[in-house]
């Protein structure tokens, strides 16, 4: 993405920081040529933190009305929560609110330009630190803390531009922190964000001010030289900018989408060319196992062919003799097959006539022989004659009945051995 200029607009003064180190004077609202990160402090806008009862939901109707009855916006506003905490009865958030009218026109103003134009509060870089933050905005020095207990925020006003008079704000900034009742207890480390191109020296001397309470440790948030030099001015405000999520950008949903698109319109070529890569390197690495695969295929291929010419000339190859425990195996079935249970009790049925009941029909192994042996019983009128139609009824099916002591007691039992005329030994 083309690099963008930083502009910090404050009521009338408006202050254009170029990427190649141009730092220049803008009327208010100027036209803007190139993509630019605007951190603008609106007119009458209140920036400070509030503790409610009640859902944290409710914090942007709290804040209006909270702004309303202490008299500082009067009429509608528009409430930014840059960070919410929940709290045991109730919640506590850092908000800035923002006159409707004045929130209008900066939006307005935004959108009118012909490139990107992304508005940042100094609220939201406030609430940015991961524990604590200071912003030097000019001779205004805000300071923001989310501690165990609660949110804190202070601010303080030098008296001059001059650096004995932002050194005594530094100081004062730092005893305010100390002294809260929910700073009291523990040491507070801060990191140091200066809105404007200084000297490093002069931000270092702030520093080294504030932290002179020794519960406070505060750090200047690494940054760059403009051009390189190490005597130009320190800039770490557009490193910051840049690494603001879209979701904190002030403006309509629409625009931030269109923002983020382009900011990762390079990450996402990135993407795409390693993408072709693999799919290059993957085509590549198929056409290899397709010429493996086809190669094993040719082989298998002559393998067949060779089989069926053996075949043809009548010559069974080696393993063929495999198969010779497999026909084994089905000599072994061909005799149990003439056993089979549905047929033979099929023609058993056939056979029974009127007055002949079958009691049980079992398959015995004799000294490795399958045989059939059949129990059951005739009725006691014409027993001799049914049991003789019962056996020439067998007969004719293929099977020689050989009589057996009668498994059952009872007058007219029988018992006889079936045995298969092709299984006859």
């Amino acid at each position: 993405m083309t690099p963008v200029d930083v502009v910090l607009a404050a009521g009338d003064a408006w202050t254009l920081l170029g990427p190649d180190g141009e730092t220049r004077q803008l009327k208010p609202r100027e036209r803007l040529s190139r993509p630019a990160m605007v951190v603008m402090s609106f007119p009458g806008a209140v920036l400070g933190e509030l503790r409610f009862e009640g859902k944290p939901t409710f914090a942007r109707a709290m804040v209006e009305r909270h702004v309303r009855m202490e008299g500082w916006i009067e009429g509608p506003s528009h409430v930014v929560i840059h960070r919410n905490r929940r709290l045991p009865d109730g919640a506590q958030v850092l908000y800035t609110a923002v006159p409707l009218a004045a929130w209008q026109d900066g939006m307005e103003w935004a959108s009118r330009q012909s490139d990107h134009c992304m508005i940042v509060l100094p609220g939201q870089l406030l609430a940015a630190g991961a524990g604590g933050r200071v912003l030097r905005h000019g001779r205004h020095l805000m300071a923001f803390v989310d501690s165990p207990r609660g949110l804190v925020y202070e601010d303080v006003f030098a008296s001059g531009d001059g650096h004995d008079d932002l050194t005594a704000a530094a100081t004062r900034l730092g005893r305010q922190l100390v002294d809260h009742p929910m700073l009291r207890s523990g040491e507070v480390t801060l990191d140091w964000l200066p809105l404007s191109r200084s000297g490093v020296d002069q931000e270092s001397d702030l520093v080294d001010a504030m932290q002179q309470e020794e519960a406070l440790s505060v750090e200047l948030l690494p940054g760059t030289f403009v051009g390189g030099r190490s005597d130009a001015p320190f800039d770490g405000l557009a490193e910051q900018l840049n690494a603001q999520p879209a979701m904190n950008l002030a403006n309509p949903v629409p625009q931030r989408l269109a923002w983020l698109a382009e900011k990762r319109a390079p990450m996402a070529m990135a993407l795409i060319a390693v993408l072709a890569l693999g799919l290059l390197a993957g085509g590549w690495q198929a056409r290899q196992v397709a010429a493996e695969t086809q190669g094993e295929l040719t082989t298998r291929q002559a393998e067949i062919d060779g089989l069926r010419e053996a075949i043809g000339n009548g010559s069974a190859p080696p393993d063929w003799v495999r198969l010779e425990s497999v026909a084994g195996f089905v000599q072994q079935l061909v005799p149990g097959s003439l056993y089979a249970p549905v047929p033979v009790v099929e023609q058993i049925r056939a056979a029974v006539p009127e007055g002949v009941s079958i009691h049980r029909i079992t398959l015995e192994d004799v000294r490795g022989d399958y045989r059939l042996r059949v129990d059951g019983r005739a009725s006691e009128s014409g027993q001799s004659g049914t049991i003789s139609r019962f056996v020439a009824a067998l007969n004719e099916a293929g099977w020689e009945a050989r009589s057996l002591d009668p498994a059952g007691t009872s007058r007219g039992s029988f018992s006889y051995r079936l045995i298969a005329r092709e299984d006859r030994t």
